[in-house]
Order: structure tokens, then sequence, then C-alpha cells
């Protein structure tokens, strides 16, 4: 009973983010238009550079690649450009974390 217990936490605690990823993507959560002058962020963004900073294994590289052409299939921009802009910020969080 306890081992399952344990299963059940590193599961989330490993794909949380990914569920998060996803969900903030496929329902164009952006903070942009709240109406406030002046604030705007994205959190896609944020998401991917904290959890890539924070762990080793961060998102997984094949996971946010998909959840770029996810974003650009919605957004109706030309595939591929979300995954490179990810990705860039994926291995710029590595470095960082590698210094």
């Amino acid at each position: 009973m306890i081992n399952a217990k344990k299963n059940i936490r590193y599961f989330l605690y490993k794909y949380t983010p990914v569920f998060l990823l996803f969900t903030s993507i496929l329902n164009e959560i952006d903070f942009n238009n709240l109406g406030v002058k002046y604030f705007s962020f994205n959190f896609v963004y944020i998401l991917i550079f904290y959890y890539n900073l924070k762990r080793d294994g961060g998102i997984g590289y094949i996971f946010i690649f998909i959840a770029g052409l996810f974003n650009d299939v919605i957004n109706g921009i030309p595939m591929g450009i979300s995954s490179l802009c990810y990705l860039l910020l994926c291995f710029f969080a590595a470095y960082l974390r590698n210094i």
C-alpha cells in the first residue's frame, strides 16, 4: 500500500507540469488580454523555463515540441515556430542550470 502511494506521488510529481503545459496551450491561457494596462506575460514560457531550470529531466523535449506544434495549429502560424522558440528556451534554461 505504501509503495502504491509513492508511485502515485511520483507520477503526479513527474507529469503535473506536462498537464499544465498542454492545458495552458489548448485553452490559450494568455494574460495579455486581461485589460490591465502595461501588464502581460506568457504563462507557457514561464512554465517551460521554470521546470527545465528546476529539474534535470525538466518537462521533456518531446512533450515541449509537441506542445509547440499544438500551439502553432491553434494560433494559425507556420508549423514549428513555437516549437523552435520553446526548445530554445529549454536549451537556455539547461545552459543556465549547468553554469
